[in-house]
C-alpha cells in the first residue's frame, strides 16, 4: 500500500478530514467559518498534491542545513527487496510482481477518475446550456446600482457578468474564469433594496473567495479517490461552509430581525423547484435540498458566538502536521540500473544508510575471509592461478564504484580465494548496498 502513490495523498488528506470531524463540535461554536473553510481546503491539497514526492527534497534539505537532525530522522536503514524494485537490464526491463501489481492499480484507478470527470464535464454543459441558452435579461437600473456599490465595498476588480435568466429559480454564481452572477426574473415589488443587498452579496463573496473553484478541486478529489468515502464528505462539507461563509458576509453587522428576513428569504428559495444536481457547477443562495444543511446554515445566521482564533490556529497547524507526517510513509518503487543484470537473475538491494562494517572501506576491490582477514585485489597479479594447485578459502568479494550524483555502490559476492596465489573466483550475487551520499 505505502508504494501506492495515491493511497497514501488518500490517507494524508483523510487523517485531515478525520481532525475536522472530530474537532468540530468544538469548531462551529468557537472558530471562525474562515478557519473551517480553511481545513477543509487543506485536506483537498493534501487529497491532490503528490507530497509524497517531495519528502526526499526535504531531507536533502534537512540534511544540508540541520545534519545533526538529519542523522536522527532521515538516515534510519531502509530495506528494498525484489518485491519493490525495478531493474533496467542489459537488454530487458524486470518489475518485480508487487510493483507490477501496484501499477497496474493505478492505472484502473486513473482510468475511472477519467471516466468520472468526463461524466461531470458532460453535465455541466448540459447545467450551463439550461441556465444561459435561454434568452437572459439585464438588470434594471436600481438592481445594477446596488451591484456596483457593493462590488466596490468588497474590492473586488474582476469583471462579474450581471443577468436574469427564466430558466433560474433562485440566485446562484457560474464560471471560474469567467464568473456570471444569475438572478430569477423578478418584479420589482418581490424584494426591498435589503435584501437586494443581502443576495448579491452573497453570490459576489462566492466570487471573492473563489468558491467555485474550490468545489471544483472537490469534484476532482472524488473523481481521483473515488474509493474513499472521506472525499465524498469533504466536497458536501465544502458545498456547506462555502455557503455558510457567504451567508455570514451577506448579514454581517445586521440585527437579529434583519437576520430572521434573510434566513426566512434562503428557506423560501430553497422550497423552489431548481435545476436538479446544478451544485456541483454552481454556488448559490439556494444550494441544495439537504434539510440539515439548512438548519446549519440558519444556527450560523442567528448564532453571534465569540470565536477563539487562537483555538483555530492550533487545529489548523495540527491538521497540516498530521497529513504531513503520513506522507513520509509513501516508499516508491526502486529503480535499479546494472547494464550487466540479465532477466531471471536473483537481486537484493539495501538502500540507505550504509551498514557499519562498510563505513569504512579499505580498498575499492577486495576480499574478507570467514576469519575478517582482508585482502586487497587491486593490487591482486593478473598471472595469479598459472600452474596453481589453489587452495581455496570461502568469504566474500566486496566492489566499490563511486556514482557520477554523489552516492555509491557497494556489492557483495560469494567468493573464494586461494591462499596460494590470490586468485579469486565469484560466485553468486549477495546484496547490493545503495548510499545517495558517499563517504569513502
Amino acid at each position: 500500500m505505502f508504494q501506492n502513490l495515491i493511497f497514501v495523498m488518500s490517507l494524508s488528506g483523510s487523517i485531515v478530514c478525520l481532525l475536522y470531524i472530530v474537532t468540530y463540535p468544538l469548531a462551529k461554536r468557537y472558530f471562525p467559518l474562515k478557519w473551517r473553510y480553511f481545513m477543509l481546503k487543506t485536506a483537498v491539497i493534501f487529497f491532490l498534491v503528490p507530497f509524497p514526492e517531495c519528502k526526499y527534497y526535504i531531507s536533502g534539505a534537512v540534511g544540508t542545513y540541520f545534519p545533526a537532525l538529519w542523522e536522527k530522522i532521515f538516515s534510519l536503514p531502509g530495506v528494498t527487496t525484489t518485491e519493490d524494485l525495478i531493474i533496467v537490464g542489459r537488454d530487458s526491463i524486470t518489475i518485480s510482481p508487487k510493483t507490477k501489481c501496484v501499477l497496474i492499480i493505478m492505472l484502473i484507478m486513473g482510468i475511472t477518475a477519467f471516466v468520472i470527470l468526463c461524466e461531470q464535464a458532460v453535465q455541466y454543459s448540459r447545467m450551463k446550456k439550461i441556465c444561459l441558452g435561454v434568452p437572459l435579461q439585464e438588470m434594471g437600473r436600481r438592481q445594477r446600482t446596488l451591484f456596483f456599490k457593493i462590488k466596490d465595498e468588497l474590492h473586488m476588480k474582476r469583471k462579474v457578468r450581471f443577468v436574469c435568466s427564466e430558466a433560474c429559480m433562485s440566485p446562484m454564481t457560474s464560471g471560474v474564469l469567467s464568473p456570471v452572477v444569475i438572478f430569477p426574473v423578478w418584479e420589482n415589488d418581490e424584494m426591498d433594496d435589503d435584501m437586494w443587498d443581502s443576495m448579491i452579496r452573497h453570490e459576489l463573496l462566492h466570487i471573492k473567495h473563489q468558491d467555485l473553484l474550490v468545489k471544483l478541486l472537490g469534484v476532482l478529489v472524488m473523481a481521483v479517490h473515488w474509493f474513499n468515502p472521506f472525499s465524498y464528505f469533504l466536497y458536501h462539507e465544502i458545498s456547506a461552509i462555502s455557503e455558510m461563509y457567504s451567508d455570514s458576509g451577506a448579514v454581517q453587522g445586521k440585527g437579529r430581525e434583519e437576520r430572521c428576513r434573510y434566513g426566512r428569504m434562503i428557506v423560501k428559495l430553497a422550497s423552489e423547484k431548481g435545476l436538479p444536481g446544478r451544485g456541483r457547477f454552481f454556488s448559490g443562495a439556494a444550494e441544495s435540498r439537504n434539510k440539515i444543511v439548512y438548519r446549519r446554515r440558519i444556527l450560523e445566521i442567528m448564532g453571534g458566538r465569540k470565536h477563539k482564533v487562537v483555538f483555530a490556529v492550533v487545529i489548523a497547524v495540527a491538521a497540516c502536521m498530521a497529513g504531513g507526517i503520513t506522507t513520509f510513509a509513501y516508499e516508491p518503487p526502486n529503480i535499479y540500473v546494472d547494464r550487466d543484470f540479465e532477466k531471471g537473475e536473483e537481486l537484493i538491494v539495501f538502500e540507505g544508510a550504509l551498514e557499519r562494517k562498510w563505513q569504512e572501506l579499505p580498498s575499492n576491490y577486495f576480499f574478507i575471509n570467514e576469519n575478517e582477514d582482508i585482502y586487497d585485489l587491486n593490487d591482486a597479479n593478473e598471472g595469479a592461478g598459472a600452474g596453481c594447485k589453489h587452495q581455496y578459502v570461502s568469504g566474500t568479494m566486496v566492489t566499490h564504484n563511486k556514482s557520477g550524483d554523489g552516492g555509491c555502490t557497494i556489492t557483495e559476492y560469494e567468493a573464494q580465494r586461494c591462499n596460494a596465489c590470490g586468485a579469486v573466483v565469484k560466485g553468486k550475487l549477495l546484496q547490493t548496498i545503495i548510499s545517495p551520499e558517499c563517504t569513502h
